[in-house]
This record gives C-alpha cells, sequence and structure tokens, in this order.
C-alpha cells in the first residue's frame, strides 16, 4: 500500500525538484564536516576565526550588493 502510495509522488516535478534539492544540500553540508579533521591539523583557532569574520563580511557585501538589483 505504500508503495502504492509513493509511486505516484515519484513523478510529479516537485518530488524530483525536492529530492535533487535535499540530496544537494545534504552533500554541500557533508564536504566541510568530512574536512574538519584535515584542517584543524594545519590551521589554528584564530585562523578559523579570521576566516569566519572574512565569510561574514564577504556575505554582508554581497547582500548590499544585491539590492540594487
Amino acid at each position: 500500500m505504500m508503495k502504492k502510495f509513493l509511486s505516484r509522488f515519484q513523478e510529479s516535478p516537485l518530488f524530483l525538484n525536492s529530492r535533487t534539492l535535499i540530496i544537494g544540500t545534504v552533500i554541500a553540508q557533508l564536504i566541510p564536516i568530512a574536512t574538519q579533521p584535515f584542517l584543524r591539523r594545519y590551521f589554528s583557532a584564530e585562523d578559523f576565526g579570521i576566516a569566519a569574520i572574512f565569510t561574514a563580511l564577504v556575505g554582508m557585501g554581497v547582500s548590499a550588493a544585491n539590492l540594487k538589483y
């Protein structure tokens, strides 16, 4: 019964697009998690702090740049 119920949704574009988005998000979040042990060997906590500040500033800059569009 569950297979019959789910088979209706597997063909819909909403289901396919949602599945693609979910898989992409999971992969995008697994990459940094998987690389953390290697990055922590090469960089100190101060380096991670500087990178976080830089990322925040770039994010604010991107938001400000997109206001003109």
